[in-house]
């Protein structure tokens, strides 16, 4: 099979061990026009998507590069997950040859999640990296979906074949393009 790895950061892509092909691009204008009958979306990469506007453009787009019947999984963070940095949590740790810093806070009435990084080396030099994240609710992402061509399969709660509850730290989603033939 064709398999393509894809991240907004050229960067990380750059950094990636993996020998399948890459392609540097971002998931409200996917660049292919080639069909694919599964597309991955890994570990809450769906909540740096910062508005429902944003949200609705990925779904169209995910419909547009899959097969009729193919399937597309992602999973998302949810607020209970986020809850526990509503008073800014910080930790720090060294590993080999690092000392990392990671401060987390989230705010609810945005539903915005930050996460602040600083690694510093042995030798001094210091990396600094902030991530955003959007929380968004399972009534959300059902309403987003719908306008998409993509249907749901199933939800479940995070790494598990359970029925998400209101609680769920993290949600999995499968999603299935119509299949207009059948």
């Amino acid at each position: 099979g064709n398999y393509i790895l894809t991240d907004l950061s050229h960067a990380m892509l750059k950094y990636s061990e993996s020998t399948l092909p890459k392609a540097a691009c971002d998931m409200r204008a996917l660049p292919f026009k080639s069909k694919f009958d599964l597309v991955l979306m890994i570990f809450d990469s769906i909540n740096y998507l910062m508005t429902k506007k944003d949200l609705e453009s990925a779904f169209c787009e995910i419909s547009s590069v899959l097969a009729p019947g193919g399937i597309f999984t992602f999973d998302a963070s949810m607020e209970e997950n986020s809850k526990k940095h509503i008073a800014p949590h910080t930790e720090q740790k060294k590993t080999g040859g690092y000392q990392y810093t990671h401060t987390s806070v989230y705010n609810p009435v945005t539903k915005i999640h930050r996460n602040h990084f600083i690694l510093k080396e042995r030798d001094g030099r210091e990396y600094r990296e902030s991530h955003k994240q959007r929380i968004y609710t399972i009534e959300e992402f059902f309403m987003a979906i719908e306008k998409s061509g993509l249907y749901v399969l199933a939800v479940y709660d995070a790494f598990t074949m359970n029925k998400p509850r209101r609680n769920s730290k993290r949600v999995q989603f499968i999603l299935k393009k119509e299949n207009k033939d059948a």
